[in-house]
C-alpha cells in the first residue's frame, strides 16, 4: 500500500493529537511507559507523576516537566533544548545519561529516586550524595569515592566495586548480587549491615 505525501501528514497530525490528548490526561501516576524514539516535542507533562517511565531516543525540545513527579526516568540519547523544563536534579540526570561523567564530583548531590544503570562512574566523586531508592545495576564505580554516601534501598546488582570506597556509607536494604571487585573488607562490612545479596554470589578479586 502506498501513502502520498499529504495522507502521510494528516496520520502523523492524527498521532500527534492523540499523543497530547493522552498526556492532557495524565493527572495521576503514570507508571512503566515507553516513550522512546517519540516526538515529544511540546509536550506538557506539568505537575503529572511519572514512575520508570522511558525517554530514551525521545524529542524532548520545549517539554514541560515543571513541577513533575519523577522517579526512575530514562534519558538516554534524548533530545532537549533551551525550552525544556526540567528542575536542576533532573537536569542533571539527563546529563550523566548522555555524557562522560568519569572523573566528576558530584559529592552531596542529591540522586534519589534515579536510574542510574549501566553509568560509568569511574574515579566519581559521590561521597555523602543521594542516591536513596536510586538504580545502580551493572554500573561501574570502580574507585568511586562513595564515603557516606546514602544508599538504602539501592540495586546494586552486577555493580563494578573495584575500590570503591563505601566508608560510612549507608546501606540499610541496599540491594548486592554477582558484583566484580567486592573487597573481602567491604564484604565483611557488608556482613554487619541490613543488606541483600540477590544470589548470594559476590566475585572477589
Amino acid at each position: 500500500m502506498n501513502i502520498d505525501f499529504q495522507e502521510s501528514v494528516a496520520i502523523e497530525t492524527i498521532a500527534k493529537d492523540l499523543l497530547k490528548l493522552f498526556l492532557d490526561k495524565l493527572n495521576n501516576v503514570t507508571s512503566n511507559a515507553f516513550f522512546n524514539n517519540t516526538n515529544l516535542e511540546g509536550a506538557n507533562f506539568r505537575s503529572a507523576r511519572l514512575e520508570y517511565v522511558d525517554f530514551s531516543n525521545a524529542n524532548l525540545k520545549n517539554a514541560d516537566f515543571s513541577e513533575a513527579i519523577l522517579k526512575n526516568i530514562k534519558f538516554h540519547n534524548s533530545i532537549i533544548n533551551e525550552n525544556t523544563k526540567l528542575d536542576r536534579k533532573w537536569l542533571l540526570v539527563w546529563e550523566i545519561h548522555n555524557s562522560d561523567v568519569k572523573n566528576r564530583n558530584f559529592s552531596g548531590i542529591d540522586l534519589s529516586k534515579t536510574n542510574l544503570d549501566n553509568i560509568d562512574f569511574s574515579n566519581t566523586y559521590l561521597s555523602n550524595a543521594n542516591l536513596s531508592d536510586a538504580s545502580l545495576y551493572n554500573a561501574k564505580l570502580c574507585q568511586a569515592n562513595l564515603r557516606g554516601a546514602h544508599l538504602s534501598n539501592v540495586y546494586l546488582q552486577n555493580a563494578d566495586l573495584t575500590d570503591a570506597n563505601f566508608s560510612n556509607a549507608s546501606l540499610k536494604n541496599t540491594k548486592f548480587g554477582n558484583n566484580k571487585g567486592m573487597s573481602q573488607l567491604l564484604e565483611t562490612e557488608l556482613e554487619l549491615e541490613e543488606v541483600i545479596c540477590e544470589d548470594e554470589t559476590w566475585i572477589l578479586f
